[in-house]
Formats: C-alpha cells, structure tokens, sequence
C-alpha cells in the first residue's frame, strides 16, 4: 500500500510541475508533509522546478516499512512450527522408555517367588523336619523319656526313627522295639494322624476285638506323642510299636507269594480295620500296598497292619453324613492309581471310597497293573478311566487281566467284590460281613468272623 501511494504522489508532482496553475501544487505539498514525519517546515516548501520537492518523493519507495513486516512474520513462524515437533515427540519417548523398566523389575522378583512356592510344594506340599543324631532324647506329652536310634524310613511327609525307652537299655543302631515318627510343626498331616489316633486308638479297641471274636484287628498300637524343638524349628512327633516291611515292597521281592488266596486274606484283614475305623466316623482315604505293614519280624501275610491316618477325615457331623459336594480345590486327594472316584471329583470321601480304593489295591497285586498307571501324571485322564471302567466292572476286569499271564483267569470273586464296592450310595453303610463274605469264598475257607455277621445284609 505504501508503495502504491507513493507513485501516485510521484506522478501528481510531475504534472504539478507542468501546470501553468500554482494554486492546487500548495494541496498536495500538504498532503505529502501529513504522511511523511521526517518533512519538516512543508508549509514553506514551494513547487519550483529543480527544488527539493521533485528529489523527496522518489525517497518514499525506499522507505523501510515492508522489511519489518516480512522479516518478524519469518522469525515467528519458523519458532511456532519446529519446536512442538521437535520436543513433544522426545518427551513421549523418554516417558515410555523410563516406565519399561520399572514394570519389568517389579514382575521380575513375583515371578521368582512364585516358582520358589512350587517347587517347595511339587513333590509333598510340606516340609521335611531335619535329620536328628542318633542317642537324641525326647519327652512326651505323659514325661515318658524316649532315646532316639537310627533312621529306618522317611515318607512323603516326615521321618521314622528307631527308638526305646529312656530307661531300658540303651539302642543299638535300628533294633527298638518302637517307631517315632517326626515332622515340623507346621505340617498338618502328622497332626491329623495323632489327633485320628487319640480318637480311634484309645477307646475301646479291646473290647471291639472281644466283641467281634477278632484276635487281631489290623491296626497299629498307639504309644504316645509330644513336641521336640531341635536347632530352632520345633516338631511333632508319634510313638508307635514298630513293624515290620510294607507290602509293596515284599511285592517286588516276593511277587510269587501273592496269590489269590493270599490277597483275599489280606482284604478280609483291611476290611475288619475299615469296619472298626467307619463305626467311630472315619474313614482312611489312603489305601495301598506302602500303607501296609507286616508285624515286626513277621512273616505272615494274615496278621498285616493299616497305618498312615495322614489324610483320614470324618464323614460324620454331629451324628449326621455329610452331603455330597463337589469342591475342586480337593480334588485327586490320596494316592492318585488307588484314589476313589468320591476324592477325584473332590467330595469328602464315605465309606464306600475306602472299599473302593482296596478293590484297586486288591486289583493291582492280581494283575499286576492298572490299566491308568502309564498316564499318572494326568489326573483328568485317571479320573475320567476310573468313572467309565466303574459303570462296567466285566471290561474294567478284562482291560485289568489281557496283557498279563492270568488273561484267562480273571478272577469272579474279585469282579463281584468290584461290583458291589462301586454300586453302594453315597451314604449307604456298607455290609462288611457280605464284602468278607465275597473274599472269603474266593478262599474256600469258613466265613470270616465280625460284628456285621449279627446284621441283616443290606439290600
């Protein structure tokens, strides 16, 4: 705009300068001295040719005025366009990079705690107390002093020591004529096991046995218990009569000895021990070849002894069963091949789990294997086999005897003890004179003598 007023005054003074008239020449000096501040005394300038007034327009183009507006308006901008791009990108990504690290070291140390946790609970879900020296005093509940001898086995839970009175002579290595049994307090399984002992132990086993005729009833003597603190960790321990080597292992060593005869007798023995524990409200739950036990330096196979009340638990509440509930939080409780269909889908186990879990024991010496053994590891899969061998007892006998040297001798008195076993409700007091009953024909002896002989059989 400038610009173009500038020229335009131009050219109005040259044609001033050729006009005769020198009256409008006064108007536009004026208009020119208005807008031009560095004019000074116009009203005296006049329009003579060669003056001073044709030499100062062309002065007005030059003027600086457009060079301040171009040059800020270039400043600004560049200022207003590189900066937000520049600096909100680097921000963003410091931002990001220093978060990174602080959640991947925090998820670090969980994770670490989390694998500690399962491998401590992998193989038994408790600890083991530490192992104690030999000659190690220890003082019961009753101020009974016991000398602790050697180690002579160790379970999934705790340790088995040799031991004797404080006042007989003193040991010499594993020849005590008693068993301690020691865990660190913190684990439950010792706990339950003395607790089902004090309630099952030391009633009235005598006069049950005089009751029933029994002359043994297949379940072990319960001498005392107390606590032990040793380098700082305090236990528990058991006292019991010693005995002698589970089944398992005289299984392997003497598989030639297990015979059908042997078997049912050994089954009529851990049914006489099932009917005395079922009639206080327990029941065992863990069933199997290592949980049996001959009588110390004992050869025979009819006098064996139940032991491990670790998991046992009452299926009687005030006087009334408890109800069928399934909890998965308790499922596959017990020793996964011999575990009964109750425990797999996680219920409280009844008395039939504890005749079913001994028909899968009984079962296994016969032939040998279970047709679940190769696929322990998958729970799912055991249970779900057990579910369906159990609705047909006939293939769960001829899966159990095709592979072995038996195939053709499948065994009528064990699939009618299956059948009946598998076929009680869930509340149904079992007939433990029919089951023996079954077993015993399978002997071909007399009818096995017990309390349910008075009893009507249940249909």
């Amino acid at each position: 705009m400038p610009k173009r007023k500038a020229t335009q005054q131009v050219q109005d003074v040259s044609t001033a300068h050729e006009r005769p008239s020198s009256k409008p020449a006064p108007k536009r000096g004026r208009t020119v001295t208005k807008r031009n501040a560095k004019a000074t005394a116009a009203s005296t300038i006049m329009p003579v040719a060669g003056g001073p007034f044709i030499d100062s327009p062309p002065k007005l183009p030059t003027v600086e005025c457009p060079k301040p507006m171009t040059r800020p308006v270039a400043k600004r901008a560049v200022p207003t366009q590189t900066k937000p791009t520049s600096v909100k990108p680097d921000r963003v990504k410091t931002s990001k990079a220093k978060i990174a690290p602080v959640k991947t070291t925090k998820a670090k140390p969980a994770s670490i705690k989390k694998k500690v946790c399962k491998e401590r609970k992998n193989k038994t879900g408790y600890y083991k107390a530490e192992l104690m020296p030999e000659g190690l005093e220890l003082t019961d509940l009753h101020k009974t002093k016991w000398n602790l001898g050697k180690q002579i086995g160790i379970g999934g839970f705790g340790r088995i020591y040799s031991a004797s009175k404080a006042c007989d002579r003193k040991l010499n290595g594993t020849d005590g004529q008693y068993v301690i049994k020691i865990e660190p307090k913190s684990n439950g399984p010792l706990f339950v096991e003395i607790h089902t002992y004090l309630q099952l132990m030391l009633k009235n086993v005598d006069d049950w046995k005089e009751y029933t005729g029994l002359s043994h009833l297949g379940l072990p003597r319960f001498v005392g218990h107390g606590r032990h603190v040793y380098n700082g960790t305090e236990c528990r321990f058991l006292v019991m009569e010693r005995l002698g080597n589970d089944l398992d292992l005289l299984f392997e060593k003497r598989r030639s000895d297990f015979t059908p005869s042997t078997i049912y007798s050994i089954g009529i023995t851990m049914l006489n021990a099932l009917e005395y524990i079922h009639k206080h409200g327990y029941i065992h739950g863990d069933i199997k070849g290592s949980n049996i036990l001959l009588g110390f330096n004992e050869e025979n196979l009819d006098k064996v002894v139940l032991v491990d009340f670790g998991i046992a638990q009452k299926f009687i509440h005030n006087g009334i069963h408890k109800p069928y509930i399934e909890d998965k939080k308790r499922a596959h409780d017990g020793t996964i091949e011999f575990t009964s269909r109750d425990a797999h889908l996680g219920a409280v186990p009844s008395r039939r789990s504890d005749l079913e879990i001994l028909g899968y024991v009984m079962t296994r010496w016969l032939c040998e294997k279970l047709p679940w053994e190769d696929n322990l590891t998958n729970l799912e899969y055991v249970k779900n086999e057990k579910l369906r061998y159990c609705r047909d007892i006939k293939v769960f006998m001829r899966d159990c005897f095709q592979h072995t040297q038996r195939k053709n001798e499948c065994p009528e008195t064990l699939e009618r003890y299956m059948q009946y076993a598998v076929g009680l409700d869930y509340k149904e007091e079992p007939d433990y004179t029919y089951a023996r009953n079954i077993l015993q024909s399978g002997m071909k002896r007399k009818p096995v003598k017990g309390l349910s002989a008075r009893r009507t059989k249940i249909k």
